[in-house]
């Protein structure tokens, strides 16, 4: 089956709303690359969830998804209190670190990673089975991210250590993404995933908020130019907006797979922004490694 007969079975409107969260979140790497020339990371990352973090619950109380919480265990806070570490947290805070060392074409192709953490922990702790497929796609992915890391040089010459470090918290970051959806699926099971996204920006911007005030200079927020808080605004609401589009395209499909293969597009489209907006450079190493990268996370995948 191909990525193109998962794409078939979606309508206009859901293929839309995709393609329009994918450019969405794409455009975000780029943004993040331009306001972190004013911006401290954790102050920039604290500001962005803050805005989304009110969106969200906004959305959740329009939707009424608040009585959920009623049924909440004592377990289930333990569960967000962890989602709201790792996935908002220490995700982002390694994220946003990252993108001051490394270009936002590196963090946007390695950070598709993710999917192949996710199959891994899976078989590792869910006790799903391991297929010739995700195997392929395990190599695959991971000869990607070697020809990105080292360029062709083999003893990672290529490369200013800086960047290097750089992509190495990329992939933690991915691998704190997966963490965070493979404990999330205990509870999105049972609760709307708005509903746990929603309360795990709650919980982890607060986090965020509190190392950023102790280790950065939030008055450098004052003196922020309009395009930083045109950043800010763009990742606290755009990228919000985004999110919400994929989950009403996985309720009009109900089904996961037809969704997540736009994702794929994504280390296509970072770069290309990257490109032409604050003019990176692709070398031909990035773009085999990305090419590999993309085929292993859809071997991964593969139904």
């Amino acid at each position: 089956m191909t990525a193109i007969s998962h794409v078939s079975g979606i309508d206009r409107l859901t293929f839309t709303m995709m393609m329009a969260a994918v450019w969405i979140y794409s455009l975000g790497w780029v943004v993040i690359k331009i306001g972190l020339n004013e911006l401290p990371p954790i102050i920039f990352a604290t500001l962005r969830f803050t805005i989304a973090t009110c969106l969200m619950m906004v959305f959740i109380g329009a939707t009424r998804q608040f009585s959920a919480i009623k049924t909440f265990e004592k377990r289930d806070w333990g569960i967000f209190l962890i989602l709201g570490f790792v996935g908002v947290f220490l995700c982002y805070v390694l994220t946003f670190s990252a993108l001051t060392l490394t270009t936002a074409t590196d963090g946007g192709v390695l950070i598709n990673l993710d999917a192949v953490f996710i199959a891994i922990l899976s078989i590792l702790f869910l006790n799903e089975k391991s297929t010739f497929f995700k195997s392929v796609g395990f190599c695959t992915a991971f000869l990607g991210v070697i020809l990105i890391l080292t360029q062709g040089d083999l003893f990672f010459g290529a490369l200013t250590s800086a960047r290097l470090l750089g992509n190495f918290l990329i992939i933690a970051s991915a691998i704190c993404w997966a963490v965070f959806s493979v404990i999330g699926k205990t509870v999105t099971d049972r609760f709307e995933p708005a509903l746990v996204t929603g309360l795990s920006f709650a919980i982890g911007a607060p986090m965020l908020a509190v190392l950023s005030f102790s280790i950065e200079d939030v008055g450098l927020v004052l003196a922020a130019s309009m395009i930083s808080w045109s950043c800010i605004l763009y990742l606290g609401i755009a990228n919000s907006i985004a999110t919400l589009l994929f989950f009403t395209c996985l309720k009009r499909t109900e089904e996961a797979s037809r969704v997540s293969v736009f994702f794929l597009l994504l280390p296509i489209f970072v770069p290309i922004l990257a490109f032409f907006i604050i003019g990176e450079i692709i070398t031909y190493f990035t773009v085999v490694g990305a090419i590999l990268i993309i085929l292993g996370v859809y071997f991964v995948e593969r139904q």
